[in-house]
């Protein structure tokens, strides 16, 4: 019986008409792409947030089933509970600490004895301003009531100004326990998710998109120590010994060393002005023990920093301390991952490059 013919060839297709169809393919995808981002855009910051937190704590589940006979979806679910307390015990501590402080703020905005200081004498030899600012002074000293109608609304404006940044410190602290708890659904199927996102960066930047993954897995993890964590050490000294010596407005205080810690302005902007204050408030025997204790908080982060981001990362420590201010400005919070992976990368990058280039010919 006589087999039937193979279908004709289509036609090629001329230089044009291909360039036509491969431009229609390529818009197509783009636009789908563009779609399928616009619609994710929301849960974009929430997303980074869970994928760093479930990079940083998937060596403790590793480490826990290596450990244990347990499941992994028991090991995944102790892992993450594990790291919901580490995150909501701070944020408890310091919600308490800092409604004390208000509380204590206000009670004492509303004490009849609540006076403010007469403005000091040197104040009227400032040119230009000395006479405006000392009779403004006065006006809030004798009658503050006045002082408050004249400017309230500009008093208004600061203070909103100034609760934005607590705002946004609130919505963050939300995202950040929402992706933790996210996380842990990461966990089980991390190493699968891996080898794919190696492949992936292979498929599309060549065979250095395995390499570009573990640098930045290995960056995430050496910023969460060498950052987050030696801040938050810090932060919890600074605090332990803000309460233990009766500041007013420890729990302020606390957050605004956690925030300087982290977006590495440091301690000394906040222990300097809490010396001069012991110093010239208390007795000497407190003061002394205070800047015993303050003064090593403050310059604890020297050794730590260096010790904690140089581990298992062949990048520089420099590269990713440079990476962690400038993609803190850049891109807020989650800047302090994203900006030491992209130095990293193009580090890595040069790197490679100066290493495979040939000399010239002579």
């Amino acid at each position: 019986m006589p087999q039937d013919a193979p279908p004709p060839l289509p036609p090629p297709r001329s230089p044009e008409r291909l360039a036509v169809d491969v431009a229609l393919h390529l818009a197509a995808l783009g636009l789908f792409a563009w779609l399928a981002i616009d619609l994710f855009r929301p849960f974009l910051h929430m997303a980074l947030w869970t994928a760093v937190i479930a990079a940083v704590t998937h060596p403790a589940y590793l480490w826990l089933r290596a450990r244990t006979r347990l499941r992994p979806g028991v090991c995944a679910g102790l892992v993450t509970a594990a790291a919901l307390l580490v995150a909501l015990g701070p944020l408890a501590v310091l919600t308490v600490s800092l409604a004390e402080s208000a509380a204590w703020l206000a009670g004492h905005a509303r004490s009849p004895d609540f006076a403010l200081p007469d403005p000091p004498s040197w104040l009227l030899d400032l040119p230009l301003v000395g006479q405006a600012v000392s009779s403004n002074w006065e006006l809030a000293t004798t009658n503050l009531e006045g002082f408050v109608g004249r400017y309230g609304h500009l008093l208004l404006g600061a203070g909103e100004r100034a609760a934005r940044p607590a705002l946004h410190f609130a919505e963050t602290a939300g995202v950040i326990l929402a992706s933790v708890a996210l996380s842990g659904f990461l966990l089980v199927p991390g190493d699968s998710l891996g080898a794919a996102l190696r492949r992936a960066t292979t498929r599309f930047v060549g065979e250095r998109g395995a390499r570009f993954v573990d640098v930045a897995i290995s960056t995430v993890r050496n910023v969460a120590r060498g950052v987050i964590g030696v801040a938050a050490i810090q932060a919890l000294f600074f605090g332990t010994g803000v309460i233990v010596a009766h500041v007013p407005g420890a729990g302020l205080l606390t957050l605004a060393a956690l925030i300087c810690a982290i977006v590495q302005i440091g301690l000394v902007p906040l222990t300097i002005p809490l010396l001069a204050w012991a110093w010239l408030t208390q007795d000497t025997t407190t003061a002394v023990a205070m800047t015993a204790w303050f003064v090593p908080v403050a310059f604890l982060d020297v050794p730590l920093k260096p010790l904690m981001l140089g581990r298992s990362l062949s990048t520089p420590a420099l590269v990713i301390f440079a990476g962690v201010i400038a993609g803190t400005v850049a891109y807020g919070l989650i800047g302090l991952f994203i900006g030491p992976i992209l130095l990293a990368i193009v580090y890595e990058t040069f790197r490679a490059e100066l290493r495979n280039a040939q000399p010239p010919e002579a």
